[in-house]
């Protein structure tokens, strides 16, 4: 069972088990909330979070909320390229409270605690300023900042540790023997000013382009270089949406157009609840996107295939007592319908999942 489940309305009841929610209202999914139902989850754009978002700038893995000992909870950034914007301001790890806004990539959400009354779980999420969803100006820059040509001095300044203020950097001054504010202190004082700025920048263009240059380690390993042309090989085999007839409009359609291709790509390699959410994404944004609406029918009817034969074969290695592959199946079940847990097979998974897990307690033999 995943720690986290979607629903589509912010008014949903408070469900067993829930630890937290998440109430999105910012992005492809905004409207609908996540129940957390774990001490941990994750968050990020891959199949494999326990919130997983219908947003392409958020990463594949991009966060993990803990719950601490002492109660808090703790949401630690997992090397995205941006980090997360929290309530304004751009960071990689914060303590998370009661109304706190959390923006990953595009998606911003509320997060609302267990202990929260039924009236706050159920109300609307407040509306979210600006800055909520960007980040104020002047709070940390994400990683993937644009290089664009600033003045000496303001790389000077921007290299210093936070707390340091313009008096902190004119005391630092006075330490190299010139006076910030442009007089000399001494003889030479004036030199002295242009080779500490100077410094400073040989300092920071070393910091900022040694990471991303290519160092030069001699030659590859034939191994290495083997994996990298296989997996080069299979994403070009993966990119079948590139073959789609090109849409030129932009704007809104556009955008469609985007989600629709990623669906496209999960579809053909029959990832069938991510690509029904790109469709579904595809067609908020562009209701009369007709090759979304063809396509979530046939992620439909394939899950649903899929469901019956899980649920045949749990059905079958039940009554001849294979328990574990039994419960898979029914596990499997589940999985699939998460997001439809008032359908009759969601219900009969859960019901003879319920029948395994007490036949293995008490001990039934594996056939």
């Amino acid at each position: 069972m995943p720690n986290a489940l979607r629903y589509r309305q912010w008014k949903t009841p408070k469900q067993p088990g829930e630890r937290a929610r998440l109430k999105v209202v910012h992005g492809p999914d905004s409207g609908s909330v996540f129940v957390v139902t774990a001490e941990k989850f994750t968050i990020g754009r891959g199949d494999e979070n326990d919130v997983v978002l219908a947003d392409l700038r958020a990463s594949r893995r991009h966060a993990e909320v803990v719950r601490l000992p002492t109660g808090a909870w703790r949401l630690r950034d997992q090397g995205s390229q941006n980090g997360f914007v929290y309530n304004g301001s751009v960071t990689r790890e914060a303590n998370l409270m009661a109304g706190d806004i959390v923006t990953v990539g595009e998606t911003a959400f509320e997060f609302v605690t267990e202990e929260s009354g039924t009236k706050f779980l159920q109300s609307p999420a407040r509306s979210v300023p600006k800055d909520y969803l960007y980040g104020k100006v002047g709070t940390a820059v994400a990683v993937a900042a644009p290089r664009a040509a600033v003045p000496a001095a303001a790389i000077s300044q921007n290299f210093l540790p936070p707390a340091q203020s313009s008096a902190d950097f004119n005391a630092m001054a006075g330490l190299a023997g010139m006076n910030a504010s442009g007089g000399s202190a001494g003889g030479g004082a004036e030199k002295r000013k242009k080779i500490l700025i100077g410094a400073v920048v040989v300092m920071a263009a070393w910091m900022f382009f040694d990471d991303s240059t290519p160092k030069k380690t001699g030659v590859k390993d034939p191994k290495v270089a083997k994996k990298e042309k296989e997996a080069a090989e299979r994403k070009a085999e993966r990119d079948l949406a590139a073959y789609l007839p090109p849409i030129t409009a932009g704007g809104v359609i556009s955008s469609a157009e985007t989600f629709f291709k990623e669906g496209f790509r999960e579809f053909r390699e029959k990832n069938y609840l991510r690509a029904r959410v790109q469709f579904e994404t595809a067609l908020q944004i562009n209701p009369s996107h007709s090759m979304a609406k063809s396509f979530l029918r046939e992620c439909d009817r394939a899950i649903a295939n899929d469901v019956q034969t899980h649920l045949d074969r749990g059905r079958r290695d039940l009554d001849a007592g294979k328990l574990k592959s039994a419960r898979s199946h029914f596990e499997a079940v589940e999985r699939l319908l998460t997001r439809d847990q008032e359908n009759a097979s969601f219900i009969e998974a859960r019901d003879q999942l319920r029948t395994v897990e007490t036949r293995m307690k008490m001990g039934a033999p594996e056939s």
